[in-house]
């Protein structure tokens, strides 16, 4: 019992020297210099144009389905915890869940990635 008051004291004298050894605020120093800007996305990544994928979204997350949505949920395998370690791999869900299978599908315009990256399920093609 001595050492863990011990041990709480030496912490809280640790806290309190720590916490206070801050010296007055200074006046703030001058704005740094702006960045140039880029040549109309060439010096971003590339994507497709034209398409905003907000609005897809929002065809179906909106406040008015959010019950189903909450029930479509609960009765599929997002729903339960724990295929979430064990699922992203498949190749029905790498298109969302995995880097990988969302980097192929953004690349290839395809929502199938041609690879099934390492899962351990047994249910492939649901």
């Amino acid at each position: 019992m001595f050492f863990n008051f011990n041990l709480f004291a030496t912490l809280a004298l640790f806290v309190v020297v720590y916490s206070s050894c801050k010296g007055p605020k200074g006046d703030p120093g001058p704005d740094g210099t702006d960045g140039t800007n880029g040549a109309n996305g060439a010096d971003g990544l590339n994507g497709v144009n034209g398409i905003d994928a907000n609005s897809f979204c929002r065809n179906c997350h909106t406040t008015a389905n959010w019950t189903a949505v909450s029930n479509q949920l609960a009765s599929s395998k997002h729903g339960y915890t724990a295929n979430l370690a064990d699922e992203g791999n498949r190749r029905d869900c790498a298109p969302c869940h995995s880097m990988q299978g969302y980097l192929e599908t953004i690349a290839t315009g395809l929502d199938t990635p041609a690879v099934n990256n390492g899962s351990s399920s047994t249910y492939y093609g649901n």
